[in-house]
């Protein structure tokens, strides 16, 4: 046997006596050969009659050898491979839970808190009764991208927040803003729908519902007609100032300082024009927010089943929007004469696009048009843009329906109140026939 053979049949014994552990070795390929002597190399090509002269063991070491060094490649190779499918697949998770606690943070229905984790996913948050909106970075001279309906967040406390004073929470300030459309603008929509309906032809079309005349003949002068409630009813105000702290609510059980007391303020005026009112003071949100519309469903149903004179229903809210920056925005209006500012109203129109049994959307339409127009022409920035949307917020009972968003969680209850009283005389207009 050749020296060169011999060689070669010594590392191969050797190799064979040796632990090999590839888990420590640097810079290993899972692709790449193993690397072989050239000496090795060059007896395997070069000397094959003299490689048979070896003696059998060394010939079995030599495979087995080799076989095992094939055998372990093979197998940390597979290891790789599933580490890498083991992070890929990680990697995948991480990015769909992430979604997920985005969309989490998204749907956070409180107004301060959704400003402000807003911040840690990159998205400028403003809840809205499960749908959330861009809040806006610049305000615009237009209703454009107001925020919608807030609340509070599923696992959320409402706590009374008393005059609307926080507690050691971070300040921030409040800013008043022109949000009201203009008297050439009347019939502009806040359009969340696929839908495009004829505004014009809307606002034209009769109410379907009875005249004052025929509601009398019908169900006799004294029968309700109007139906007030509160879906959120703890929703409340700012005290006043400049500021509010961020651990600030704007919720309260107190009815003299939430929704509820500008409900009575709207009914009380709309009795002086001689309209009979149904005002229910519930707060449906005051022990489970998540079953506040289901609760208010149930409450519209049984009432005009008791009362089939009542053909007119307003739920009445308070809006909320905050800036990127958790600056507290309040849409409001100089009035003249009227000691005071107001704060300026979002009629809601629902719809049937979210999948609610509401074909008839397009009266509650017509009936926010016109309330939208006789409003306007008492004080004409008082009425932001009219929201549609895709959601029907139980407008599908009553053919005169509408969502009130009376000012925003940056307006006083006075500013709201004075709302709710000119915002009352605009629906007595359109109810008893004089607009």
């Amino acid at each position: 046997m050749s020296d060169v053979t011999k060689e070669a049949a010594a590392e191969a014994t050797a190799i064979a006596e040796t632990e090999i552990d590839f888990g420590v070795q640097e810079d290993v390929s899972i692709f790449a050969p193993m690397e072989v002597s050239e000496e090795v190399e060059s007896a395997a090509i070069s000397a094959p009659a003299e490689v048979e002269e070896m003696p059998s063991i060394g010939r079995e070491a030599a495979q087995s050898a080799a076989g095992e060094v094939h055998g372990k490649a093979r197998n940390e190779r597979l290891k790789l491979v599933i580490m890498l499918v083991v992070v890929l697949l990680a990697t995948v998770g991480v990015i769909i839970w992430g979604s997920i606690i985005a969309e989490r943070v998204s749907s956070v229905k409180s107004p301060v808190a959704g400003a402000l984790l807003g911040r840690f996913v990159g998205r400028d948050v403003t809840s809205v009764g499960g749908t959330v909106k861009p809040n806006l970075e610049k305000i615009p001279s237009k209703p454009v991208e107001e925020g919608e309906l807030p609340g509070a967040a599923e696992d959320e406390t409402v706590e009374d927040s008393g005059e609307g004073e926080g507690g050691d929470g971070v300040e921030y300030p409040i800013r008043r803003v022109d949000l009201s459309v203009d008297s050439g603008n009347v019939f502009a929509l806040i359009n969340e729908t696929p839908y495009e309906p004829d505004v014009i032809s809307l606002y034209a079309e009769e109410l379907k519902t009875h005249t004052a005349e025929e509601a009398a003949s019908l169900y006799g002068a004294d029968a309700p007609r109007v139906l007030v409630l509160h879906t959120h009813g703890t929703e409340s105000y700012f005290s006043g100032g400049d500021s509010y702290l961020s651990d600030e609510t704007f919720r309260t059980y107190d009815t003299s300082k939430n929704v509820v007391a500008v409900g009575r303020a709207f009914a009380e005026r709309l009795r002086e024009h001689g309209i009979g009112v149904i005002h229910i003071e519930t707060m449906f949100d005051g022990e489970d927010y998540n079953e506040a519309y289901v609760k208010s469903a149930a409450e519209i149903r049984r009432i005009i089943e008791k009362y089939p004179s009542v053909e007119y229903v307003f739920d009445i809210h308070r809006d909320a929007m905050f800036t990127r920056e958790g600056v507290n925005l309040a849409p409001t209006s100089p009035l003249q004469g009227e000691g005071g500012d107001a704060a300026q109203i979002m009629l809601v129109v629902g719809t049937d696009h979210a999948g609610a049994s509401h074909g008839d959307w397009e009266s509650n339409l017509s009936f926010a048009l016109k309330l939208q127009k006789s409003t306007l022409g008492i004080n004409g920035g008082i009425m932001r843009g009219i929201n549609l949307r895709s959601a029907s917020f139980n407008a599908q009972y009553a053919k005169g329906s509408v969502l009130v968003e009376v000012g925003a969680a940056g307006n006083t209850l006075d500013e709201a109140l004075r709302a709710g009283k000119i915002f009352a005389d605009g629906v007595a207009e359109v109810i008893l026939g004089e607009k």
